[in-house]
């Protein structure tokens, strides 16, 4: 009883957040198909503590744990190789726009992804439902998020699929369900979409042991910001209290106000657990140890 009302309250809170300057699409029903039909966590929610799933389907005991530090900013890109042919980046929102020096939103996407390029979507995106909603990878002022609560929802946990058979599979089940959002479907589609969801929330569900997964958090060490002036939307009120917690720095200078204020400059450590045959690029060290659980 207690996850229904929490997934109607997710619904609830949906559309409320919708990215400026663009008509939302009606993603309910994918919605409620993305999170009810494995009982999968809501969005407004941080995810529980990543688990690393290995080559034999099963859950390890021991990871090789990866940890990354960086920093970027506004409209910039950072990257690292990691690994197996991977790259983990932090890539800019692209911004609609209010003005020419006024972004609609503002922030980073975390994207895992073929270090030559792979195309949308990324294995990162994937591997961290729901989809097309509030979601731990967007670090940014979307879905109604200002630019302090972005910031104090932290740690932000994912995770991704590492197997290209897996990730070749996702995209199709992907599209599949996000294909015909905003369009009312005629009942074989629908059928085909929830069927497709279904396969595709267990592909990436803790309990599959069908692919290879990998998981991983990050964490802000510090940011610099200008203030958003609306007040914060329902689902981000828990993160509100954190704030202080979190090192960061206010740029309000010459800075006309804003409702969901502007995200400049963040530094962040990122630790994956990586299956545990994994082998890193040549200079970045790694160490075995427990899968986080």
């Amino acid at each position: 009883m207690i996850r229904q009302r929490t997934i109607r309250s997710a619904l609830a809170n949906f559309g409320t957040g919708r990215r400026l300057r663009f008509k939302q699409p009606n993603y309910l029903p994918i919605a409620l198909c993305l999170l009810s039909s494995l009982g999968a966590a809501p969005a407004q929610k941080p995810a529980a503590s990543p688990t690393t799933i290995g080559t034999s389907g099963l859950r390890q005991s021991q990871c090789r744990v990866l940890r990354l530090t960086g920093e970027v900013a506004e409209g910039h890109e950072w990257s690292a190789q990691i690994g197996e042919g991977w790259s983990f980046r932090v890539v800019p929102i692209r911004p609609s726009s209010i003005s020419a020096d006024r972004p609609a939103y503002s922030g980073w996407d975390l994207v895992v992804d073929r270090e030559k390029g792979g195309g949308y979507p990324d294995a990162l995106l994937l591997g961290t439902p729901p989809y097309g909603s509030l979601n731990e990878r967007e670090i940014g002022t979307t879905y109604g998020m200002r630019a302090q609560d972005a910031i104090a929802w932290e740690p932000r946990r994912f995770q991704f699929l590492t197997d290209l058979k897996d990730l070749a599979r996702a995209r199709e089940l992907f599209s599949d369900v996000m294909g015909g959002v905003g369009v009312q479907p005629a009942a074989a589609d629908a059928q085909r979409r929830n069927k497709a969801a279904k396969e595709l929330l267990q592909m990436v569900g803790r309990s599959s042991g069908l692919q290879h997964i990998a998981s991983g958090e990050l964490s802000v060490l510090d940011a610099r910001l200008k203030l958003g002036v609306s007040d914060p939307p329902n689902y981000a009120l828990q993160w509100v209290p954190h704030l202080g917690q979190v090192p960061h720095k206010l740029d309000q200078a010459d800075a006309l106000p804003s409702p969901k204020g502007e995200l400049l400059w963040f530094r962040f450590r990122i630790t994956l657990w990586l299956p545990e045959p994994w082998k890193t690029p040549p200079g970045i060290s790694s160490e075995m140890a427990s899968c986080a659980q």
